[in-house]
């Protein structure tokens, strides 16, 4: 038996996140589909190029300066639904940087991510861009 989508989304955090075993190119082009359409909120389109772009930026900041969790994960054939938390240090900036999004995965019969959708938590967008602002 294969394992299930949310475990192949599990083990890709962990890998990614938590133990950094292979390349952040490696581990997107494991789990996404090389032409994998990544929706985010409305109208922004992404490809798994700029995936990387973004999982290399939040691995470049230290273990403890960041937190990614994933939570109330609900499988249904080949569709999850999840939520996120990420939390780090933005390397350029040096600002906190904190999401909570709600996300959305269409897997392929060969197991590889073809699909996304995300938005933002509604309560938490205002903290989507600079968590420690006006804090100073």
């Amino acid at each position: 038996m294969s394992a299930s989508h949310i475990e192949k989304l599990r083990q890709y955090l962990y890998r990614q996140y938590e133990i950094e075993e292979g390349s952040v190119e490696e581990n997107v082009h494991g789990l996404f589909a090389e032409d994998a359409v990544i929706r985010e909120g409305e109208g922004k389109v992404h490809s798994t190029k700029d995936l990387i772009r973004a999982a290399t930026s939040l691995r470049s900041t230290p273990k403890s300066e960041r937190l990614v969790e994933f939570s109330d994960a609900i499988e249904e054939g080949d569709i999850i639904i999840f939520h996120m938390r990420v939390r780090f240090r933005n390397p350029e900036t040096g600002e906190v940087n904190e999401t909570e999004t709600d996300y959305w995965l269409r897997f392929n019969g060969q197991g590889k991510v073809v699909e996304t959708k995300s938005k933002l938590t509604d309560d938490r967008a205002a903290l989507s861009r600079s968590a420690g602002a006006g804090q100073e």
